[in-house]
């Protein structure tokens, strides 16, 4: 799951949703402030939740602050 670059002043929602056994992040999120409620990323290989400011080639920063509520965020074991 994936958000990129959102509009502050209307947030993406991600809620009650369940990712299991992933290859890779679970939920990454660059330079926006989604809202995340009762999600479950279980057995994430790299890490269940990513979180990176933007930085554009001009060199202005979004940043990144996601609203968190109620998330079970687990790391699997890496093969």
């Amino acid at each position: 799951m994936g958000f990129v670059l959102g509009d502050a002043h209307r947030p993406d929602t991600a809620v009650n949703n369940t990712l299991i056994d992933l290859k890779y992040n679970g939920i990454d999120i660059i330079g926006d402030s989604p809202i995340l409620r009762g999600n479950h990323v279980l057995k994430a290989r790299v890490t269940p939740l990513h979180i990176v400011d933007f930085t554009s080639p001009q060199g202005s920063t979004v940043r990144s602050q996601p609203l968190l509520e109620k998330n079970d965020l687990q790391r699997g074991a890496a093969e």
